[in-house]
């Protein structure tokens, strides 16, 4: 595994938790609780340009239906027109 930060994205309706891993990617822990509104990309683009994030990984809330979570869709497409940060998808089972 490649040396360098990540975050990981749980998006929850209202709130949206943000963790920050170690160099070494072993340790990760918890930043921030952001709103989950229109400031929410810009917010977490102001963390993650300030560490030099390797990547990120979104959790894909998975709904009992099988459906994935808007939310998270919604701010993937809009985070991946305005960054070069890299995102990992990882699917959240109900």
């Amino acid at each position: 595994m490649r040396k360098g930060i990540r975050y990981a994205i749980d998006f929850g309706d209202a709130r949206v938790g943000l963790a920050k891993s170690d160099i070494d990617g072993i340790l990760a822990v918890p930043v921030a609780t952001l709103k989950n509104d229109q400031e929410l990309i810009k917010n977490i683009l102001k963390e993650v340009n300030e560490t030099g994030c390797l990547e990120i990984y979104v959790g894909l809330p998975k709904h009992l239906s099988g459906a994935i979570g808007q939310s998270a869709r919604k701010f993937m497409l809009a985070y991946l027109s305005i960054s070069q940060v890299p995102l990992v998808n990882q699917l959240q089972k109900p």
